[in-house]
Parts: structure tokens; sequence; C-alpha cells
């Protein structure tokens, strides 16, 4: 039995030895004959079959690299495409089958092809076309199937289903003509339940991609080829858009409508050409308006207006042609109107407010921080000048109703008649201004002032004397004392320890009411420092260190006022912002600490 057996182990050992030192050839990379180090081996000779010569190609190794047949043995290059013709099988490195299919006649596979993974098991099977291959089949790892070609239906055709793991549908795809005759490839995404999460559509020059949640569209991407464009737009769970981004292709500039909801739900739409903004800009809550601008060119143009959520408050905002700003305003939301697509506007009343004063006869009494209200009653208006008795006939005052200062006050005008909001004017002033001493004697210095001053706001104000609807104007006053100069003994004694020249700024607020014909509050705050220009008003109002000119009294003719209690006007806890408190013997503390009259 022994013997038996050895009989055939050694005839196999011999084929194996013989096989061993089978004649090759030498391959390059490129499967061509070298005289170098192989890359490949091709047995030789050839084998010739019915269906052509056989090669056989291994690796230095031995393990196989590819089995083929060709047609001319003394073709060059004798392994190529073209010189193929009937089945094929190609190799991993480990020696399993990576691929078997079959050559035609014009030297490419063609039909039926199947591809393994490295470990043996079936990967796909394909089916090859002069244009390409299809995958026909294709197979998980553990055997179960991923991917299947279908048959044509009507006009669908190139039908195709992919699988998860689990076997649950993943996605499926087809081509069917769309409205114009020319093919659109048709995709549908799904979940593992089976519920459809994206839809796709392919145009020959526009391609369409919807992300759908619970059965709605949440998302759509739209795609253009010819004109290299995108748009992004999402949309709420009603249904309801609530983000658009277009953009150009390849630099993704803006272009075109934007629109984006925030999460407390405003719903902003901006308007681009080519990366800048052109067009309305709007901005809403429901039918509730919240913004509105035109830009040209990057640039703001026109009058827009923004709406405080909380308050109501509208601020309008003006710019000219070139978007240069030229104005701003609030108005009370209780003196805003709304046309007929809800859009806020200024009433007529105050696009255009024109001084009228009450009949002769009618009285006003101010009150100046502390002090004793003082009487201020209306005379005439003649020729647009109004006369007044002061404090009970001590004095007269006579006034410009269109500027609203005394007929011989310098620079101005205080306001300028009509008032529009949004108004701004400026002027500058130059005086010397003679200050008495306790004792007789006197002093000077010049007084120069850079007046602006805006019609900044519409709102309702209350004061001692009632409650009125006003304009609002900030008066910013930059201001300049120098020169100064005294007579007396006290004055050559000042130290002379800089140059005597004190820089200040000054902001004003004064609220005009059209019902009194006169301004009903004024406040009066002065700094060494220029920030007190920009600060709000209502800072003003509950600043220790502002000035109070309060309307506390007002009656028609024949009768006679009496004084309530102010609403703001208090003795000022501090008197300067941003100067030197402590008391020293120079011009510039004499100058600093004196308030010229207007």
């Amino acid at each position: 039995m022994k013997t038996a057996l050895a009989m055939p182990i050694s005839l196999l050992c011999l084929l194996l030895t013989a096989a061993a030192h089978a004649e090759t050839r030498a391959l390059n990379k490129d499967l061509e004959r070298t005289d170098e180090t192989p890359a490949y081996r091709l047995h030789w000779p050839l084998k010739k079959t019915d269906s052509g010569w056989e090669a056989i190609v291994d690796r230095p190794d031995g393990t196989p690299y590819l089995r083929c047949r060709i047609v001319d043995p003394n073709a060059r290059p004798m392994l190529a495409d073209d010189n193929r013709r009937g089945p094929v099988t190609f190799y991993y490195d480990n020696g399993q089958v990576r691929q078997t299919g079959q050559y035609g006649d014009g030297g490419r596979l063609i039909g039926k092809a199947r591809t393994y993974r490295n470990d043996g098991s079936l990967r796909d099977v394909r089916r090859y076309t002069p244009a390409g291959y299809r995958l026909i089949k294709a197979f998980n790892a553990d055997g179960s199937v991923a991917l299947e070609s279908l048959p044509d239906k009507g006009v669908r055709t190139e039908r195709q289903k992919r699988y998860r793991e689990d076997g649950s549908l993943m996605r499926q795809t087809h081509v069917e003509p769309d409205d114009n005759g020319d093919p659109m490839e048709v995709a549908r995404r799904y979940d593992r339940q089976g519920e459809l999460t994206e839809r796709q559509e392919i145009h020959k020059t526009v391609q369409f991609t919807e992300t759908l949640t619970d059965g709605h569209v949440v998302e759509r991407q739209t795609f253009s080829r010819p004109e290299a464009w995108s748009i992004t737009e999402r949309f709420d769970e009603n249904g309801r858009l609530i983000k658009r981004d277009r953009r150009l292709l390849p630099d993704f500039v803006e272009d075109g409508e934007q629109i984006f909801t925030t999460r407390d739900g405003v719903r902003r739409v901006s308007h681009y050409r080519q990366g800048k903004k052109h067009g309305l800009e709007t901005g809403k809550r429901g039918g509730t308006w919240l913004h509105r601008i035109r830009y040209r060119n990057d640039h703001p143009v026109g009058l827009g207006f923004d709406v405080d959520p909380e308050s109501g408050e509208v601020t309008f905002t003006r710019y000219d042609d070139t978007g240069k700003y030229l104005s701003r305003y609030d108005v009370e939301a209780d003196l805003i109107t709304h046309d007929a697509d809800g859009k806020p506007s200024l009433p007529d009343a105050w696009a255009t407010v024109r001084r009228t004063l009450p009949a002769p006869g009618t009285t006003w009494l101010y009150q100046f921080n502390d002090r004793h209200p003082v009487r201020l009653r209306l005379q005439t208006v003649k020729n647009g000048v109004a006369r007044y008795d002061v404090a009970d006939g001590q004095s007269v005052r006579e006034e410009s109703v269109a500027r609203y200062q005394p007929m011989d006050a310098a620079g101005g005008p205080m306001l300028r008649f009509p008032l529009h909001p949004g108004d701004r004017w400026e002027y500058e002033t130059e005086r010397v201004i003679h200050v008495p001493a306790d004792d007789g004697a006197r002093w000077q210095y010049r007084y120069r002032t850079h007046v602006v001053s805006r019609v900044t706001a519409v709102e309702t104000i209350r004061v001692g004397a009632g409650t009125f609807k006003a304009l609002r104007i900030r008066r910013g006053i930059s201001w300049f004392k120098d020169r100064p100069s005294g007579e007396g003994a006290r004055f050559d004694r000042i130290e002379k320890n800089d140059d005597g020249t004190v820089k200040g700024f000054t902001q004003e607020l004064l609220w005009y009411a059209p019902k009194a014909g006169r301004v009903v509050l004024k406040t009066h705050v002065a700094s060494g420092l220029a920030n007190v220009l920009d600060r709000p008003a209502a800072d003003q109002l509950t600043n220790v260190a502002t000035w109070f000119t309060e309307l506390v009294g007002l009656a028609g003719p024949g009768e006679s006022p009496s004084p309530a209690s102010p609403q703001y006007a208090r003795a000022p806890q501090a008197r300067w912002i941003g100067f030197p408190m402590q008391r020293n013997n120079t011009w510039e503390y004499l100058m600093q600490s004196h308030s010229p009259s207007e």
C-alpha cells in the first residue's frame, strides 16, 4: 500500500519541478518584453487554441496575474487590449480571481463580466458595451444583493436599485424623457423604514435635489450648468420658504434674491448683482414690517426704515443717490401711521412742521433748574417777529418766529422753520463775552462755536405743564474760549501757567411742541470730552450734570398759569464733566466755569 502511494507523489513532484523550470519571458510593468528585472513573466512558448493563442502572465513569485487569448503572437505590443480576444481572467496579488470576462472582435471587453473581492467572494456582475459598462448586480460581502439593474419599463430605462446590508432599499434610479424630450436622470433615496428622504432630477442643463423629512421638503438645491449658478432653498415644516441662497459659480458670489429667516421668525430678503447688494432689502415678521432700504451698487440709497421690535419705534434713515448718509430720525410708535401694505410712515402733520403761535396773551412758565419759574407772555406777532413780556414786565423779548431766537442774537438759527424730521443745519459764531466781577472789576474772553443741529425724533414728552407731542432737536456745540483779559488788580494776580485756552463740547436737546408753539423742555450738558455729543437722549434726562429749562405752566389769554411740579428741572449735582473741579487762580478755571448766554 505504501509503495502504491509513493509512485503518484513522485510523479507529482516531477511534474511540479518541470513546471517550475518551464520557459518564460520577462515583461515590464507595461507587459512588454524587457531585459531588465521583470515586473511580470509570460509563459513561453504560447499555446495555440481554436480561438487564438493562450497567454499566461504571472508575477515574479509565480502567482497568476493575467490569463487571456491573443490574435497575433507577433504583434507589438503583444498583450495590448486590441490584440486580445475571447475569455480573460485577472488576479489579485494573493492569487484570487479579480475579474473574469470576454474580449470581443474590437479588442474590448464585451458582454457580462464578473468581479470578485480578494477573499474570493463575488463583488458584482457587469455588462460591457462600446460606451463602457453598467452594473447588472452587485453583492455585499455576506452575499446579499447590494445593487440590481432592472429591465426597462415603458419610457423608464436604465432602472437600478441599491440596497443596504440589512436588505432595505436605499436608492433607486432610472432615466426618462423630460418635458423637452431630453433624457433626465431620476434618483430617489430612502431611509431604513422605507421613507423617501431625497429625490433628484438631472436634466440636460439643470439639476434639482430635494431633501425630505417626515414626507415634506426641507431643502432644495438647484444647479444650472450652462449659466453657472446654484440656488439653495430651505423650508419649514409647513412648506414655507425660510432661506434662499443664490450664488454665481465658480466663485460662489451672491446674485439675485437672497432670503434668510432668523430664529425669532424675521424673514430678511435682499437682492444682489454679481456679489454686490442691488435692489430692495426688507425684513418682516409675519405681516409686520421691521426693515426696508434700497441698495444700488452695494450702497444704500433713498429713505429706509428700521423698526424696534420691542418698542415699535421706527428709525428712518436717508441716503443720497451715491450712498452718502444724509439724516436719521426716530418716530415713536404711537405717532406712526401705516400704508395699505403695512409699511410704517410719518404722518403728514409731522412731515412738515410750521411754527404757529397761539393768540396774544398766552403765557408760558419756564423753570431753569431749581430756580423760580419765569413768566413769558406773548404780546404781539407781526411781520415774523414775536414780542414777549418777560418776568411780569421786567424786560421785553423780541423773537424771530422762523428762527426761534432773539432778533439781535448772533449766528443761528436756533430752530429753522419749517422743521422736517431729519433736517440738519450748522453755523459758527464768534463774539467777545464781557463778565462783571463782584467787586466791580470786569473781565472778558473770546467765545467761538461750531453748532450742528439735527431734528432727530418725533415723540411724546411729559413736562410739568402737561404731555406734548414734539420734535426732538439735538444741538452739538463745539466751543473754544481764549484771549482772556481783565481790568482790576485781582486779575493781575492770575497765574500764567498755560496759553489761556479752553476747549469743550455741549450737547443740547430741545423738544419743540407745535401745540405749545414753543420748546417745552431743553437739556444742556457741557464737557471737556467730545463723547458727550454722542450720548443718547435718555442719558441726558437722568445725568446729574444736566441743566434743564422746563415748561411748568401754560395758560391762554386772560388766564394766569400756576406752576406745576417739574418732571425734570432740578439743581444739577455736577456742573462740568471732563474739567478740573478744584478752584484755582487761572484764566482757564474762570473761563470753563462761566456759561455764556445765547
